[in-house]
């Protein structure tokens, strides 16, 4: 209920379900489980009381599991590429690529490779009018460039566990 008595409709639609789990410790945030992304799995979402912005904060993961059960190769394309704050770039894009490769670890069998999808924007700009190189150091200049450079480095922690291949992608349109 909004401070003049009207009321705000935050579910995800007809077909979906919410539900208030919580407040914040700070009641700056409450949280509302929904399935609004995928009809047999509840997802977990903080929405800011000044504005009803919101990120997500857990994703249910068994639907994952079973997306990556026998199979040899996942290919993680997903990415969140324009956001408000660097915060949300982080929750998609480093800890989304942290859940899927967690999930993706643990299967039973487990995938033999995986790919991420990265970006130049990783890399940053070229240095005195050369190209960039693999072996220099990274020097993103925006929070997209940042959160994917951090998604980088989730992936390259088990590289002794599975096949790892990072592309950096130029800029996607379409």
């Amino acid at each position: 209920r909004e401070l003049d008595g009207t009321t705000r409709d935050l579910t995800g639609g007809e077909k979906s379900k919410a539900a208030f789990e919580d407040w914040s410790g700070d009641h700056a945030a409450f949280f509302v489980s929904t399935n609004e992304r995928d009809p047999k799995a509840f997802d977990l979402y903080p929405y800011a009381t000044k504005d009803y912005q919101r990120s997500l904060v857990f994703k249910n993961e068994q639907a994952l599991r079973l997306a990556v059960r026998d199979v040899d190769v996942v290919v993680h394309l997903a990415a969140l590429t324009h956001a408000r704050t660097e915060r949300e770039y982080h929750a998609v894009n480093v800890e989304g690529t942290d859940r899927l490769l967690r999930v993706v670890l643990e299967a039973v069998p487990r995938p033999r490779r995986f790919v991420y999808l990265s970006s130049l924007a990783a890399a940053g700009p070229a240095i005195d009018g050369r190209g960039v190189r693999t072996d220099d150091t990274p020097r993103p200049l925006t929070a997209y460039g940042r959160s994917k450079l951090a998604g980088e480095s989730v992936c390259l922690r088990p590289r002794d566990e599975i096949e790892m291949v990072i592309l950096r992608a130029p800029a996607v349109y379409g």
